[in-house]
């Protein structure tokens, strides 16, 4: 059976890239790239001239016609500078939005990949309406950070199942291109509590941006990830949690 866009009822019947054509003119040479398969653990690490891994999990209509804007219109405006190893950049609530909207969809695409899991984290409510109204769930936050070296990406898929309270589960897309990252966090939870990863080792250099970001910010923030190992760990860092009641 043909598979389902994941924006849609229309048949994925479109290759969609992971990391994005335009992304290509803000890292030149070699880019060296990782990806972890959530499935077998594996780590696939190469290295390619261009921007070139594509996953086939989206219509052609959808890819050409939302999907493009929410690359021209957002994504390449905002997050074209931040690839760069660019200082004092501010960063309004607008432009966080805007980043917002390309790393859910990325996450969503993401979860997408793997093959064995007709049940993807996501529901079709969610996702459908994020193709007419562009609206994130509200499980969803979002975090930023600096990384040092140039010519690098990365996509890191993490899922936790924890067993308290109340079988919490969260998926963790955290995505690497040039000296940018950002981290997407989902979870299924009650309303009623409030999640933070455990420890403080990023606490520094993991800016919030999704629903908001601190008033006045500016790029990069003191700090950053400085290896792959840190990047690993930066994906990861959701492994333990805290967890705390909200007061109704």
């Amino acid at each position: 059976m043909p598979k389902e866009c994941a924006f849609c009822p229309c048949v994925a019947n479109n290759a969609e890239h992971l990391f994005s054509d335009w992304m290509n003119a803000y890292v030149p040479g070699l880019k060296r790239f990782a990806h972890r398969d959530t499935e077998t653990k594996d780590m696939k690490n190469w290295v390619s001239r261009n921007l070139d891994q594509t996953v086939k999990v989206v219509c052609e209509p959808c890819n050409n016609s939302w999907m493009s804007e929410i690359e021209n219109l957002h994504a390449k405006p905002t997050m074209g500078p931040l690839i760069e190893p660019t200082v004092d950049i501010p960063i309004t609530q607008s432009d966080a939005n805007s980043i917002a909207l390309f790393a859910f969809k990325t996450a969503v695409i993401c979860d997408h990949m793997r093959r064995s899991y007709p049940v993807r984290f996501f529901s079709r409510e969610v996702r459908h309406r994020f193709k007419t109204a562009l609206e994130i769930p509200a499980t969803v936050q979002m975090w930023f950070a600096a990384f040092a070296w140039p010519g690098q990406g990365a996509c890191l898929t993490v899922y936790h199942d924890v067993p308290d309270p109340d079988s919490l589960k969260l998926y963790v897309c955290t995505y690497l291109i040039g000296h940018f990252v950002f981290q997407v966090v989902a979870s299924r939870k009650p309303v009623s509590w409030l999640i933070r990863p455990g420890g403080a080792a990023f606490e520094n250099m993991a800016i919030p941006f999704w629903p908001s970001i601190p008033s006045g910010f500016m790029w990069p923030a003191k700090g950053g990830l400085t290896t792959a190992t840190e990047f690993r760990n930066f994906a990861q860092r959701w492994n333990r949690i805290d967890v705390y009641k909200v007061n109704p």
